[in-house]
């Protein structure tokens, strides 16, 4: 599944998040994260499906529509749980067949250059109208492949002025 910048950014802060709730809660173990949407709406299909409770009662305590929530429900349904997670909207195109590649190529060669791949992808022709540098990078970064980019080059290339013999 080809993810959306935001949704990168929301499993790399998961971890702070369960931390922070862990502490706010003095609890040992890591559950309920307040404002968190992925727990709202598991709490809201559990209270239906496991606490018995009315769709009608838990839209109101949510702050859902009766849509919404089964919305929640079809999509978690279908999905598991990655369907409770906030949708893209289309913000992203998926592109199964160039990712299967892309995944495939990465896995054979693990330092092959996001150009290399590319051409690859250009070639075959099931996935060359959906080939681009773009998509390939989205790709990526989606499945945690993400290009090094030091935000401190100096630290890395030191410019060293000492003169030479």
């Amino acid at each position: 599944m080809i993810l959306s910048a935001g949704e990168i950014k929301y499993f790399k802060s998961i971890s702070s998040k369960v931390s922070g709730g862990m502490a706010s809660y003095q609890s040992a173990t890591p559950y309920f994260m307040e404002d968190d949407p992925v727990i709202t709406r598991y709490e809201a299909l559990r209270k239906v499906w496991l606490g018995s409770a009315a769709v009608k009662q838990v839209c109101l305590e949510y702050d859902l529509s009766r849509s919404s929530y089964y919305e929640i429900e079809n999509s978690f349904v279908r999905y598991g749980f990655a369907g409770l997670f906030p949708c893209p909207c289309g913000t992203v195109s998926q592109a199964p067949n160039l990712e299967q590649l892309v995944l495939i190529v990465k896995k054979c060669r693990p330092n092959v250059s996001q150009i290399a791949i590319l051409r690859v992808a250009q070639a075959v022709p099931v996935t060359q109208t959906a080939a681009d540098f773009q998509m390939i990078s989205a790709i990526l970064n989606s499945h945690g492949y993400e290009y090094f980019r030091p935000s401190n080059r100096s630290r890395f290339f030191r410019k060293d002025t000492a003169k030479h013999p």
